[in-house]
């Protein structure tokens, strides 16, 4: 016999725990708020990254510039000093390896920053070690405007900062040459040019250890890759600083 009380407690009310309808729309609604939540999280993350980025290609002309050696090393990557090479894990291995890095480096360059000969000191032989490193990672224009001894932070004008993905930031800046060039006109007349020279760092994330708590933790931190440079003419290098 049909009963009324037995059909009416059969049918799941809309707000019924119960109800398939509402466990779904309850779950749609959720995986919805955990996808936005996470794109505000990477949003916030590459914000962070991209401020680091700065920062890190801000230490690196300052440390160029003041030549500080501890700025140097730590924009650098880790295996840039390390190598894949398996020694550097043995007993004296690293001392071996920053040695032959030392050995390599510019007796030029060690001079313009300043470093002792080969062998005064361990602390001698690590800077001119991450000299060499650093120098590796830049064309020979940038090199021989960053590294010639003469360049001045305060002439460097960034132009443009971006994160070309998660794993890489490029920043571009321009530094007029402190070289001046001067040619005969067909009138016999000398001419100066004056240059300005594009630079384009690259960093990417870097694994290092960070001291921690009675412990060390692994963190992520922009090291640079390379920088190349172009020369372009003086009113070409005004237009792009104008419009940065």
């Amino acid at each position: 016999m049909f009963s009324p009380d037995k059909a009416e407690s059969s049918v799941p009310f809309p707000g019924n725990d119960g109800n398939d309808l509402t466990r779904a729309l309850v779950s749609a609604e959720s995986i919805v708020r955990t996808k936005h939540k996470a794109e505000r999280q990477r949003a916030a993350l590459r914000t962070a990254r991209a401020t680091q980025g700065v920062a890190r290609a801000e230490s690196l002309r300052v440390g160029i510039e003041h030549r500080c050696a501890h700025s140097l090393m730590d924009a650098l990557p880790v295996d840039a000093l390390l190598g894949a090479d398996t020694t550097a894990c043995e007993p004296g291995g690293m001392d071996t390896v920053i040695a032959q890095l030392a050995l390599q480096c510019d007796e030029g360059l060690a001079t313009r920053f300043g470093v002792p000969t080969i062998g005064t000191s361990s602390e001698s032989d690590l800077d001119r070690a991450v000299l060499f490193a650093l120098a590796n990672r830049m064309d020979a224009l940038s090199g021989a405007i960053l590294l010639s001894g003469n360049f001045k932070h305060r002439h460097a004008h960034v132009l443009s900062s971006l994160m070309l993905n998660d794993e890489t930031y490029v920043q571009r800046f321009a530094v007029r040459s402190p070289a001046v060039t001067s040619t005969c006109t067909s009138s016999g007349d000398k001419q100066t040019t004056r240059t300005v020279c594009l630079l384009t760092a690259t960093f990417v994330l870097d694994e290092r250890l960070a001291p921690c708590f009675k412990s060390a933790s692994l963190v992520r931190q922009w090291a640079l890759r390379g920088v190349t440079g172009e020369f372009v003419d003086d009113e070409e290098g005004e237009e792009v600083q104008g419009s940065a």
